[in-house]
């Protein structure tokens, strides 16, 4: 696992998903030719948005990126708390890499 700690106040642990597709181990998500990133550790206030600006701008084009949310939680403004983690899905696999180094 990599770690990025840049403008987030928490760190940012990651490992793509072809990295989890190992015996024993349980991905979130099918395996996507290793486009697709894990970011957990993240602050509760960040968007999906955030996290896929910060992405293109440090790694490259980014295809998808989610944030997962509570719905039952919300921040001031209504808009609802992140649960911590998120995936990005970039547009090859040698931007994936870059976002885990």
């Amino acid at each position: 696992l990599a770690q990025v700690s840049l403008f987030f106040p928490q760190a940012l642990w990651m490992a793509t998903y072809t990295m989890l597709n190992t015996p024993g181990a349980v991905a979130a998500a099918p395996v996507s030719n290793g486009k697709r990133v894990y970011i957990g550790n993240l602050s509760y206030r960040t968007s999906w948005m955030t996290l896929k600006d910060f992405f293109r701008a440090e790694c490259g084009p980014v295809r998808r990126c989610d944030v997962a949310v509570d719905e039952t939680k919300l921040m001031p403004g209504g808009r609802p708390c992140s649960k911590g983690w998120g995936v990005i899905e970039f547009e090859n696999p040698v931007d994936a890499a870059k976002a885990l180094q």
